[in-house]
């Protein structure tokens, strides 16, 4: 499912342009400073990854440059043009997804703060869009990211969805959720993601059928799980317009960073999901 995606690769990494946004993952060449002098008209902001189920609304002090506190996240969003929500990953899958707007009114109007430790613990959720839909979602999910659906988590939860019978609709006015554009770059793929059992049993139990998703191997008593469509799966309840996701193998293909090849050494790869329209 890859209509109306213009995708594009050299050595600085794989572009993807359509008319409503710009999605790039970035090979190993590109750091921040390449970042900037390769997209000089967008402004690049970014969060602290901790392999939590975090996802907060991208504010104007999280920018690049900026000395200020980031939040501890792995997944942010923004209705603003020309802002790249920036992902750092190492074999981790960058998901980028886009919701079309349908009612004119921006994403990040009705924002509601949830302050409060229980409240926080609960549902793991800085900020709400109640109304909205033009927006887009930079999310960084490792395999801990995927075994506490950190993908679907921050899609429901920041559109307040409710789901009635499967069924998911925007509360409090009750119209169906838009269709998703997904995009997942470089990350591990299913031959190099090996595994041990109690790793396996967690990123598996966030699926209610996960056999189509991993192999076992009899000698090692190892699995070898494929994330990426562990991910899709995780959104079979919401409409995909668009799925695409990247074959490129961060462990094998010397492109791009891997801390399962390069260990402590490694770098990150930068990716980011921009709004143009």
């Amino acid at each position: 499912m890859e209509s109306g995606l213009t995708i594009s690769e050299s050595e600085n990494g794989v572009t993807i342009v359509t008319q409503k946004y710009l999605a790039f993952f970035g090979s190993r060449l590109v750091d921040e400073t390449k970042l900037v002098q390769l997209f000089p008209n967008i402004e690049f902001r970014r969060i602290r990854q901790t392999h939590s189920d975090i996802c907060v609304p991208s504010r104007d002090e999280y920018r690049f440059g900026v000395e200020s506190v980031i939040p501890e996240a792995d997944a942010h969003y923004t209705s603003e043009r020309n802002v790249g929500l920036v992902i750092r990953t190492a074999d981790c899958l960058p998901v980028m997804v886009y919701i079309e707007n349908q009612d004119g009114k921006r994403a990040d109007q009705n924002i509601e703060t949830v302050h409060g430790v229980h409240t926080a613990v609960e549902t793991n959720v800085v900020g709400k869009i109640e109304k909205s839909k033009s927006v887009v979602f930079a999310i960084h999910a490792g395999w801990k990211g995927v075994a506490n659906q950190i993908t679907p988590k921050s899609l429901r939860n920041q559109m307040s969805f409710q789901q009635t019978q499967n069924v998911f609709e925007l509360s409090p006015s009750g119209f169906q959720a838009p269709p998703l554009e997904v995009l997942i770059g470089p990350h591990i793929q299913k031959n190099s993601f090996e595994v041990q059992e109690p790793t396996t049993k967690e990123i598996l139990s966030s699926v209610p059928h996960a056999s189509p998703f991993y192999e076992y191997n009899m000698e090692t008593g190892k699995s070898y799980i494929d994330l990426g469509a562990l991910v899709y799966q995780q959104l079979k309840d919401f409409e995909i317009q668009t799925f695409w996701t990247s074959k490129h193998d961060t462990k094998t293909n010397q492109n791009f960073h891997s801390y399962r090849r390069d260990g402590k050494s490694s770098g990150r790869n930068l990716s980011f999901i921009c709004l143009l329209t």
